[in-house]
């Protein structure tokens, strides 16, 4: 039987462990990524059983069948509640800045300000 996983430790299916958001997209991107990826094997793994007729297989693959379709369901709603909260605070930032421009205007300043410290020292 052939396998995604790659022998090497600390790899999976071409994608290095420790790859970040910056080298695969977004962090959302590359956590459905890898999910999509899993679910992909499980069915895979799934399908090389067959139809067997063992009751512990049939079990087994109800189970499993049940624990995807929750994990998929739990997937959806957070990341539907977390665009919502993420669009909720975009909002408040641009109603903040559109009221009181002259704070934003200090503390983007401040901000830029303390960056060209941190990075002057290095």
């Amino acid at each position: 039987m052939n396998s995604t996983l790659n022998p090497s430790p600390g790899r999976y299916d071409g994608h290095a462990a420790g790859a970040g958001p910056s080298e695969s997209g977004s962090a959302a991107d590359l956590i459905g990524t890898e999910f999509r990826d899993l679910f992909s094997d499980i069915q895979h793994l799934m399908q090389k059983l067959g139809n067997d007729v063992d009751p512990a297989i049939v079990q087994l693959r109800a189970k499993i069948e049940s624990a995807m379709s929750a994990t998929k369901d739990a997937f959806a709603k957070e990341q539907s509640r977390l665009t919502r909260h993420a669009r909720n605070a975009v909002q408040g930032g641009d109603q903040y800045v559109r009221a009181q421009p002259w704070q934003a205007v200090g503390i983007a300043a401040l901000a830029g300000l303390v960056v060209g410290i941190v990075v002057g020292r290095r």
